[in-house]
Formats: C-alpha cells, sequence, structure tokens
C-alpha cells in the first residue's frame, strides 16, 4: 500500500470514528430525535421505581394507544387493532447500569433457542444515565417482525469491556 492511500485510509477513519475515546460510563446524555420516528423514547424520571419492584426484571404498562392484560407477562393489545403496538418498559437492573449506550433486545419466546443465538426479532438501543433502573417507551412494529399473537423476551444489557452484561429481563404477549 502506497503512503499516500495510507493517508487517505487513516484520515477517512479519523473523520468517522469518535472525537475521544472515554471508559465505560462516561457518556453523555442526548436528546432523542423525536421527528425521525425513534422507536425507543427515554423517560428522564424514576418511574420505574414505583412500578417494578423486583431488581433484575422488566416490568410492562400500555402506553397511549395501547391496552394491557394480565401481570407478570402482560399481553399489549393495540387499542384500533392495527399500527404499531405502544409500551411503556420498566427496568429495575440487577447490578447498576454505567452511564452509556444499553441495548433492548427483542426476542421470540416461541423460539427459545433464538435469543441463545441472537437471533433477535428486533435490537433497540438509547444512552441511558448510570444507575439502577431505567424508564423507556418502546413502539413495536410489525415492519420489525412483532406479530401479533407471538409472546416476546425483553433483556436490558450493555457491553462493557466486551462483555455483555445482562441487567434486565421480562417477558409479554401481543394480541
Amino acid at each position: 500500500m502506497s503512503p499516500f492511500r495510507s493517508f487517505i485510509l487513516a484520515g477517512a477513519l479519523l473523520a468517522t470514528s469518535p472525537t475521544y475515546a472515554d471508559k465505560p460510563g462516561n457518556a453523555s446524555i442526548e436528546e432523542p430525535d423525536k421527528e425521525g420516528g425513534q422507536r425507543l423514547e427515554l423517560f428522564d424520571n424514576a418511574q420505574w421505581q414505583a412500578v417494578c419492584k423486583v431488581k433484575g426484571k422488566v416490568c410492562f404498562k400500555a402506553a397511549p394507544g395501547s391496552t394491557a392484560e394480565g401481570g407478570d407477562s402482560p399481553t399489549i393489545a393495540r387499542k384500533e387493532g392495527k399500527g404499531d403496538w405502544s409500551v411503556d418498559l420498566f427496568g429495575n437492573f440487577k447490578k447498576a447500569a454505567l452511564a452509556g449506550n444499553a441495548q433492548f433486545l427483542f426476542s421470540d419466546v416461541a423460539e427459545s433457542a433464538a435469543a441463545k443465538k441472537r437471533d433477535l426479532t428486533s435490537m433497540q438501543q438509547t444512552v441511558i444515565k448510570a444507575g439502577n433502573g431505567v424508564s423507556v417507551r418502546v413502539r413495536l412494529s410489525g415492519d420489525d417482525g412483532f406479530r401479533a399473537g407471538r409472546a416476546y423476551k425483553v433483556e436490558i444489557v450493555q457491553l462493557i469491556n466486551g462483555q455483555e452484561v445482562n441487567l434486565a429481563v421480562g417477558s409479554f404477549s401481543l394480541k
């Protein structure tokens, strides 16, 4: 490879990389893009404390436009029977999260091996604050592979030093 080509490649990498490298947990929180059709909206409050009392668990409530029936593993229905499902997730972490990216991994319960192989229905992520829980509203779409009559498992994880840290898990069904 010529020196000129190496210089161009290095310049391209620097231009697309973050402006600084930092330790896990030192991330800044950015406002979500409301106009971009974002499927995950972070609540800047501690509702998770009131809704979800069990460490390591994700609890659910129906968001506007949806209804929920059941307790630990609710069935979420769309009010009009069409469109996207809207669900509020409340994660009570089994260990404190670091500030930074958190992934919300959705897998089909009927395909139990799928979650282990990371054959996911959907993966969404957002930047969270350091702490013991999170409150988010998530929009689930048929375009992303979600189907009525199916049960799904959601895991909230962070990647810390190359290791996946499971913070909370829960399951729900769609109607």
